[in-house]
């Protein structure tokens, strides 16, 4: 009989558990102050899924969009001042619903009040303050407020002391700065004196070398000419060796050949005239055996001892003869053997000679080959040597001309081409001072904007908005982009220096005029890269810069003019001018619409109505259509 109520309860109370956190962190009644030129941010912890006004007045006098990084704007469309105090809004973020109460601040300076940012990502930092003001609210609700006020002027004194020190440190770091530049200098000073010292020093021992190494060769070149009139004597004389040893061999020929015919003549007339005496005996005889036998036997006796003693002298004769021919030929072979003998010593001798002179020739081109490998040998490291001494100046001068370029860019370099003609390029313009807001100073803003800053510097380029023109000789701008995080729209700029001098970055802002022209007032610098040195851009080159300023609420039809001056007075200052709907369109891509236009069902102002299923659904199709 009980178990079903039993099983209701303790279903409902599962509910509550359930739902008691999320209910901890809906904020009720908070109120949200908006510019008339300076959108309100609220940035949530998840995805902002519906908002719907209270009354037909929200969406009259305001409009509320939601950006891609669950956070929403919501801008005073600038219609009619007369605005009711208190308007209410009901913003669906997850699973949670809040209740904003939203003030127009007619007097709210985008420029010097705080900007109009209102965080809640933090989920444990949500529920401590809801339930604070929860308690408070049963307490007492005035003493909240005041204490609220308090701190709103604490935070606001405690933001003022920040900048006012972040300035003494600025000015105290300027001061600091001219003190190690003085120190710098001197230092860059004696080190520029050592380098030119190295480079005289390395130039005249350059000089030594490339004196002793012409001298060198000039002592080469004549030992060359020497070498070649040695080899032509030697040539010469070996020619005139071959010429006489030519003769001397042909007067040796001819000396044999009319030795052998002179013995070819006197052997031919020894041998005719042995056969004339051989005819002349065998005539003789025949006589001699004629007259014996007409002789016949009476003087027989007497004819034959005739005949023998005619035979003995002939006898005699021939051995005369034939030893007087033995002794010739003896004397003839005598004679040929010591003219065989002295010819073989000659020979002899002109081969010792032959040999002595190759060798000596050997030697004396052993002695020019060693000499001419020594000589190539000194001159390939006199090259050497002078390749790199050529080379050790070649670095000296390259270190010379690199610290001279270092050096022009060095803050020793810059003071001397620069800050001692009093043009300041260290430190802020002192005129960028008078457009920056309090963000410019604090440093939890600073870090913000420089890590978005950053960010940027890395996308790609959406935007080609050029300046009216180029100036000084060829410096121009281009903006291209523009993005919006949170209470900031930050401008990235291409500074292009196609002139022949530094392109020095003075000062810079973001010029806002009415849609007649009429000039209306500067949206202040919250930032800009480069924050402790503006830029200096050489010729030739280019560089990017990001310029943050508040949000603001711009007609479509006004201009903007982003004014960008040298730190040369003398030189034209650089402007890109163009109408607002460039920068609303650009804001339009990260925002959509999610306002209902009518009005949701009335509720208390202490707490939101609540909502069926049925009811949220309709809505958000209303919504849906309104876009």
């Amino acid at each position: 009989m009980y178990l079903l109520p039993l099983k209701r309860m303790t279903c409902l109370a599962a509910l509550f558990f359930f739902y008691l956190p999320l209910i901890a962190q809906n904020l009720n009644g908070q109120k949200i102050t908006v510019g008339v030129d300076a959108p309100a941010f609220i940035i949530f912890n998840a995805e902002v899924i519906n908002v719907e006004w209270n009354s037909a007045e929200g969406s009259k006098y305001y409009n509320c969009k939601v950006r891609n990084n669950n956070s929403m704007s919501i801008t005073f469309k600038g219609e009619d001042k007369s605005v009711p105090e208190n308007i209410g809004v009901t913003v669906q973020e997850g699973k949670r619903n809040h209740y904003f109460i939203i003030s127009l601040h007619k007097s709210y300076d985008i420029n010097r009040d705080p900007p109009l940012w209102y965080d809640y990502k933090d989920l444990k930092d949500l529920k401590k303050y809801i339930q604070k003001q929860q308690t408070t609210n049963k307490e007492d609700l005035a003493r909240l407020e005041k204490e609220e006020n308090e701190k709103k002027q604490q935070d606001e004194a405690e933001r003022q002391r920040e900048v006012a020190s972040t300035k003494m440190q600025q000015e105290a770091a300027s001061v600091k700065r001219k003190q190690e530049l003085a120190e710098k200098e001197t230092q860059e000073k004696i080190q520029q004196q050592e380098l030119e010292q190295q480079l005289m020093k390395a130039k005249d021992a350059e000089q030594k070398k490339e004196a002793e190494r012409k001298q060198a060769e000039i002592l080469a070149k004549k030992n060359e000419e020497e070498r070649i009139k040695t080899e032509a004597a030697s040539k010469k004389e070996e020619e005139k060796r071959k010429a006489d040893d030519a003769i001397a061999k042909k007067k040796e020929e001819e000396r044999i050949k009319t030795e052998e015919t002179l013995t070819k003549k006197k052997q031919d007339d020894d041998r005719k005239k042995e056969e004339a005496l051989t005819r002349k005996k065998e005539e003789e005889k025949r006589k001699t055996n004629e007259a014996i036998a007409r002789m016949a036997e009476q003087d027989r006796a007497k004819a034959l001892a005739l005949a023998k003693a005619k035979a003995e002298e002939d006898r005699k004769k021939e051995e005369a003869a034939a030893r007087a021919e033995a002794k010739r030929v003896e004397e003839e072979k005598k004679k040929a053997d010591a003219i065989a003998k002295i010819k073989a010593e000659e020979d002899r001798k002109k081969k010792e000679e032959l040999a002595r002179l190759e060798t000596k020739r050997k030697e004396e081109e052993k002695k020019k080959a060693d000499a001419m490998a020594k000589a190539r040998l000194d001159e390939e490291r006199k090259k050497r040597e002078h390749e790199e001494a050529l080379a050790r100046i070649k670095q000296l001068e390259e270190e010379k001309e690199r610290k001279r370029k270092e050096k022009a860019y060095s803050r020793i370099g810059l003071w001397e081409r620069y800050g001692s003609k009093g043009i300041n390029v260290f430190d802020i313009p002192e005129k960028q001072f008078n457009i920056a807001n309090a963000d410019f100073f604090l440093t939890s803003d600073t870090l913000r904007n420089y890590n978005n800053s950053q960010a940027i510097l890395k996308e790609n380029p959406v935007l080609n908005v050029a300046s009216e023109k180029s100036v000084n000789g060829g410096v121009s701008l281009v903006l291209e982009s523009i993005t919006f995080n949170a209470p900031n729209a930050y401008f990235k700029i291409r500074i292009i220096n196609k002139s022949k001098e530094d392109f020095l970055m003075g000062f810079t802002g973001l010029y806002w005029y009415n849609e007649d022209g009429s000039p209306k007032k500067w949206l202040y610098c919250s930032y800009i890269t480069y924050i402790q040195g503006f830029p200096i851009v050489p010729p030739g080159q280019e560089t990017r810069i990001v310029l943050v300023t508040r949000d603001a609420t711009i007609p479509d039809k006004d201009m903007l003019n982003i004014n960008m001056s040298d730190r040369r007075p003398e030189k034209e200052q650089l402007n890109i001018i163009f109408d607002a709907d460039v920068y609303n369109k650009e804001r339009m891509k990260i925002e959509k619409k999610v306002t209902s236009e009518e009005p949701a069902i009335p509720k208390t102002e202490t707490e939101p109505a609540p909502k069926s299923k049925k009811q949220k659904g309709k809505r958000n199709r209303k919504a849906n259509e309104s876009l």
